[in-house]
């Protein structure tokens, strides 16, 4: 449970594959008032902040809080269809752009968990970590999107969408179910791990 703080400046510049710039350091929340699901902390934004510029990307296009807290509606909304129960693996295969952070919002939101893949992962290791995290839905994105979907085939993830296909996610202004959630309920499935051994899920709650 958050009781109230500030979310701090990110900074998601990456070499190579740097989309998206970085979230705007007004995404805050202020007060006595506690959140049940992560995600709110976005929505407190898209209320107080709606015209304010939240994502920025390096191709000069930007995303206003409202648009991005309307996507990740739209995200859990299209999850909650597919039949995401609350504790459920959601992977998403993504560079840092935009789509990443409305899936990663979307996912929470639904009540789901997110299971980041990083990109440069060979099929054998993700493979490995979708069956060790019991991933149940994969989302990701071009040029990544082709092994996702092969790799999903092969374990225990029953739907894939690609970022091509956003659309398929349904109309925006699709409200998802209210999914609250406890500060002892897990939230991200972070694989990580040294320089030898496989890589180990990190528990986020």
């Amino acid at each position: 449970m958050i009781t109230g703080g500030i979310v701090p400046r990110v900074e998601l510049l990456t070499e190579g594959y740097g989309v998206l710039a970085r979230v705007n350091p007004e995404m805050t929340f202020c007060g006595r008032f506690s959140l049940m699901n992560v995600a709110d902390i976005l929505r407190d934004s898209a209320e107080r902040l709606p015209d304010k510029t939240a994502l920025y990307e390096l191709s000069g296009a930007a995303t206003t809080f409202l648009e991005f807290d309307r996507e990740a509606d739209r995200v859990a909304a299209a999850l909650q269809r597919w039949g995401l129960a609350p504790g459920d693996r959601v992977a998403i295969v993504m560079p840092n752009h935009r789509h990443f952070a409305f899936s990663y919002f979307g996912i929470l939101r639904a009540g789901g968990v997110v299971v980041p893949t990083n990109v440069m992962l060979t099929a054998p290791e993700m493979e490995r970590i979708f069956a060790d995290a019991g991933t149940r839905f994969v989302l990701a994105a071009p040029p990544f999107a082709a092994i996702a979907e092969e790799v999903a085939g092969k374990t225990s993830a029953e739907r894939f969408l690609s970022t091509d296909d956003w659309s398929s996610l349904g109309d925006l202004g699709r409200k998802p179910d209210r999914i609250d959630r406890t500060e002892d309920d897990l939230a991200v499935l972070a694989y990580t791990s040294g320089t030898t051994g496989e890589p180990r899920g990190a528990m986020l709650s």
